[in-house]
C-alpha cells in the first residue's frame, strides 16, 4: 500500500473512532494527523500536551534511529495512554502515533466520555487494523490476544472494522440508539425511493450479529430482528405511495423467507434485498407520472450521484438532446437539470443526517465537493441549515 492510500485508510478510520492519529516518516517528519477536539476546553488542553509529550518523545528516537518497543506498546502520559505503531508502505516504514486512550486494567479516577478505553487484547486488535495492507513488523501475539470473534470478518471493509470494533465496545442502550438511528436513516431513504442511498449503503451497518442483544441464540435473535425490520420497511414504503396491495404482499413474501432462512448471512442478504426491493416500488409509484426519458435521466442521475454529471451527459446516456431533455424536466418535474441534481443530492443527505454522519461526510456521500457547497444547497431547498435539520431529526 502507498502512502496515500494508506492517509485514506486512515481517513476511514478516524471517521469512526475516537482516537487522534499521525503518521510520520521515517526520520520524524508528520506526514499527516487526524486530531479530534474535546468538548471541553481544559480537558482538550491536557489532551493536547500529553499527546505533543509522546510525540516529541517518538520523533526523539526516529531521529536517533530506531524506536524503542516501549513506545511501541501502551504507553502512559499521565491517566492517558499513546502508542507508535511502524507501517510499513511502499514509501518505507512509518510510524503511526494513536491516543489517548485507557487501559481498562488501569483506569484512573478520572474517565472521560471521549476517550476510548481497551482491554490489552483490544490493543492488539487495533495494531492489526492500523497495519491491513502493510507488512506486520510486531511479534507475534499471545495466544490469547484475541479471540477469533474479536477479528475482522473476511470480506469486511475497512470502515465496517472500525464500525465493529468500536460498537461491541459501546453500552447496551447505546447500542439500541444507535440500531434505530441507522433504521430511521434506511426507513426514510425507502419513503423516499432514495435508491442511490441505498445503494451507497448496500451493506447496511446496524442489527449484525454483534448488534443483536437479546434472545436465545443469534441465529434466533436475527430472525426477530431483521422480521421486525421487514414491517418497518413495508410500512416505509406505503408511507412513499407504494400500492399497499403489492408491498403488503412483498412483506408477505420476505416474512415467510425470513422465517425459513438457515444462517444470520442469509437473514442479513434478505434485509438488504428487501429494503431495495420496497424502496423500487416507492420509485416505480412516484415516477408513474414521468415519461421514459424522465425517468432514464433520474435513474443515470441516482446511478452516478458521486460523479460530475451534466445535462449533455445525461442526455446522451438517455439518447435524446440536451435541449430536449431539459425541455422534459421541466415540464414534468417542473425545475432545472441542475435544481433536479440538487434535489436527488440533498434527498440522499438527508438518509446521511438521519445516520448520524457528520457535515463533512454527508457533503461527500451526497456528490458536493466542499460543505459550503452543501450547505448552500440543502438551505435553498429545506430552508435551514444541515445540522439544524440533524439536530431537529434526531432528537
Amino acid at each position: 500500500m502507498n502512502r496515500q492510500d494508506y492517509i485514506t485508510y486512515l481517513r476511514d478510520l478516524y471517521a469512526l473512532g475516537r482516537l487522534d492519529m499521525i503518521l510520520f516518516d521515517a526520520q520524524g517528519h508528520p506526514v499527516s494527523d487526524f486530531i479530534k477536539v474535546s468538548r471541553h476546553s481544559m480537558l482538550q488542553l491536557r489532551r493536547n500536551r500529553t499527546r505533543r509529550d509522546f510525540v516529541e518523545q517518538l520523533q526523539q528516537e526516529l531521529q536517533k534511529g530506531s524506536v524503542s518497543q516501549r513506545l511501541q506498546e501502551p504507553y502512559p502520559e499521565e491517566n492517558y495512554y499513546y502508542q507508535a505503531i511502524p507501517v510499513l508502505l511502499t514509501e518505507g516504514i512509518h510510524y503511526l502515533c494513536i491516543g489517548p486512550f485507557y487501559l481498562q486494567e488501569k483506569l484512573g479516577q478520572m474517565v472521560e466520555a471521549d476517550v476510548p478505553c481497551y482491554m490489552t487484547p483490544d490493543v492488539f486488535a487495533l495494531q492489526g487494523l492500523f497495519q491491513r495492507g502493510a507488512q506486520p513488523l510486531f511479534k507475534e501475539q499471545p495466544e490469547d490476544a484475541a479471540s477469533p470473534e474479536d477479528e475482522p470478518q473476511v470480506g469486511m471493509r475497512p470502515r465496517e472494522e472500525a464500525e465493529m470494533m468500536t460498537f461491541k465496545r459501546m453500552q447496551p442502550s447505546s447500542q439500541i440508539r444507535y440500531n434505530a438511528m441507522r433504521e430511521k436513516a434506511i426507513r426514510q431513504a425507502i419513503s423516499d425511493g432514495n435508491l442511490s442511498y441505498l445503494l451507497q449503503t448496500s451493506t447496511f451497518d446496524y442489527m449484525m450479529p454483534v448488534h443483536l442483544l437479546s434472545g436465545e441464540g443469534t441465529l434466533v435473535r436475527a430472525r426477530r430482528g431483521i422480521a421486525s425490520a421487514n414491517s418497518v420497511y413495508c410500512r416505509a414504503a406505503e408511507d412513499g405511495g407504494a400500492s399497499s396491495v403489492l408491498v403488503r404482499s412483498i412483506c408477505a413474501d420476505y416474512a415467510r423467507r425470513i422465517e425459513e432462512a438457515p444462517s444470520t448471512a442469509e437473514l442479513l442478504r434478505l434485509r438488504d434485498e428487501a429494503a431495495l426491493t420496497y424502496c423500487r416500488k416507492v420509485r416505480e409509484a412516484s415516477q408513474n407520472k414521468y415519461s421514459i426519458h424522465v425517468r432514464h435521466c433520474i435513474s443515470y442521475l441516482d446511478a452516478n450521484l458521486l460523479e460530475d454529471v451534466t445535462l449533455e451527459a445525461a442526455a446522451k446516456a438517455c439518447g435524446v438532446s440536451y435541449g430536449y431533455l431539459s425541455k422534459m424536466l421541466k415540464a414534468e418535474c417542473g425545475c432545472s437539470f441542475s435544481v433536479l441534481l440538487h434535489r436527488i443530492r440533498c434527498k440522499t443527505a438527508t438518509c446521511c443526517l438521519l445516520s448520524g454522519k457528520s457535515i463533512t461526510e454527508t457533503a461527500g456521500a451526497s456528490g458536493y465537493k466542499t460543505n459550503s457547497q452543501f450547505c448552500h444547497a440543502f438551505k435553498k431547498l429545506y430552508h435551514t441549515s444541515p445540522k439544524a435539520w440533524q439536530t431537529e431529526h434526531l432528537n
